[in-house]
């Protein structure tokens, strides 16, 4: 695996970082888990790009998140307790802490899952700035009337 600026900020979530990095080493997923760095909520993936599109044409931050075309779904990490607010939102599941994501190694298509980090930054030890919670809600809610009014929701 060829070592990433973000490696160690998403290793650092796994219960034992360094087995994680073997796991990716070794070709595999690795469980990330939820409430150790951030919370992870699940995205329907057409609502997903859609919010990226707003949240880009309001000019807020794109933060890291992890994509699944197959699996027709997108997770973002976002601050610990962050979660909770987009909790009821359609098309959005928030997972409690504990709960293991699945992630291929930063870098790496793998399982059909794909990690997109913000190209302004280069993660340091404190890894990239996540995407507000605020302003994906917002991006959520006006990306969930534009797909409504095209007969695009999933």
């Amino acid at each position: 695996m060829t070592r990433n600026p973000f490696t160690h900020w998403l290793a650092r979530a796994a219960t034992d970082p360094h087995a994680t990095t073997h796991l990716w080493n070794m070709g595999c997923t690795a469980p990330l888990l939820t409430g150790r760095r951030w919370d992870v909520v699940q995205v329907d993936f057409a609502l997903a790009t859609a919010a990226v599109r707003e949240l880009r044409a309001q000019g807020h931050h794109v933060g890291p998140h992890l994509m699944s075309g197959a699996e027709r779904a997108t997770w973002w990490p976002l601050a610990p307790g962050a979660g909770r607010g987009l909790a009821g939102v359609d098309g959005v599941i928030v997972y409690p802490p504990g709960w293991a994501l699945l992630s291929p190694p930063p870098g790496k298509y793998l399982r059909d899952r794909v990690w997109v980090f913000p190209e302004e930054e280069e993660g340091d030890g404190e890894g990239p700035r996540l995407t507000s919670p605020g302003h994906l809600r917002s991006a959520l809610d006006a990306a969930g009337r534009v797909l409504a009014r095209t007969g695009r929701v999933s």
